[in-house]
Parts: structure tokens; C-alpha cells; sequence
């Protein structure tokens, strides 16, 4: 058994006077070893006692993992003679791990993996030009270059040329 600590961050430039608030829980894809089956969405909150593994779409039940803490940075990069304002939503997730190995996984590799390979961010952002509150989100599997646009004015967000969010092992 092992505690598993992760950043996972996704850094996005929103357009000029955009609100961002991150969601206060997040999906990613872990191997549970409460119920022995490997990449199952898991449901993170701040709150360590409503974490839960989603074992069918019907069914779930409790997991051993939390959002640490949520942070919203705002970075600025400078690009000759031009400085780009981006935003870093960053999740530090801790979550119990053991190893196992999922018998009813049909595919060559059924050995548990203490990693996560995919996630989802929600986030709320409000419009800057009609000032409409919307949720959004990322996922590591998007097509991308994918451009956000808002849902009652069809302004642009932002748009994501990168595969969102990024996984950091935490020491």
C-alpha cells in the first residue's frame, strides 16, 4: 500500500477579462484496488469521504483519495515585445494505491498502474463580452487544437493547442 501524490494542471490562455473558478472536484482515470479494475473514473472532492470509483455507470462506491488543494495562477510569459497573461489551474491529489491485477481486463497489460492516463477539469468561466457564467472543461483525449466559445454569444474563450491536463508526480 501507498499514499500517491500528483499535480495535474492545465494551462490555458483565456480571453482578456474572462472569470475563471475551477470546479471542487475532478474525474481521473486510476486503477482501483477496492474493486481490482484498472483505468475506472474516479470522482475527486476536497472531502476525502465523497470520493468514489464509478465501477459501472449505474453503480460506484467510496474511494480512498482527495483534492489536497485547487490553485488558480495567473503566468506571464514574454514574447519579444509582447507579455501573454496565462492561467494555471493546478489539482494536488493524493490517493491510495496497491498493486493488483484486473482478471476480468481482456487487453496484453492487466497489471495495476499507480498513474492516472487520463483526467477532466471543469471550471466555470464567465464571458467577457455578455458576462454569461458557463462550464467548460478539458480532457487529455480532446481533438485538438479545439476552441471553447461561449454558449449565449459565441464569443472565444480560449483556445487549447496542447493535450490538458498534464500529470506531476509530487515528491
Amino acid at each position: 500500500m501507498m499514499n500517491t501524490d500528483i499535480q495535474i494542471k492545465a494551462i490555458f490562455k483565456f480571453r482578456q477579462g474572462s472569470i475563471v473558478m475551477p470546479a471542487p472536484s475532478i474525474e481521473v482515470s486510476l486503477d482501483c484496488f477496492m474493486c481490482k479494475k484498472c483505468n475506472r473514473t474516479v470522482v475527486l472532492k476536497k472531502d476525502k469521504n465523497n470520493s468514489f470509483c464509478t465501477t459501472t455507470f449505474y453503480t460506484r462506491h467510496p474511494f480512498n483519495g482527495c483534492i489536497k488543494k485547487i490553485r488558480v495562477n495567473e503566468i506571464k510569459v514574454k514574447k519579444f515585445f509582447s507579455i501573454k497573461i496565462l492561467t494555471e489551474i493546478i489539482y494536488d491529489i493524493t490517493y491510495e494505491y496497491r498493486e493488483f491485477i484486473d482478471k476480468r481486463n481482456k487487453y496484453a497489460d492487466n497489471n495495476s498502474n499507480p498513474l492516472p492516463n487520463w483526467a477532466r477539469i471543469y471550471f466555470n468561466i464567465t464571458c467577457p463580452k455578455c458576462h454569461y457564467e458557463q462550464r467548460k472543461f478539458t480532457q487529455n483525449n480532446l481533438h485538438i487544437p479545439f476552441t471553447a466559445v461561449c454558449d449565449k454569444c459565441s464569443c472565444k474563450l480560449y483556445k487549447q493547442t496542447d493535450k490538458l491536463p498534464v500529470f506531476e508526480m509530487k515528491n
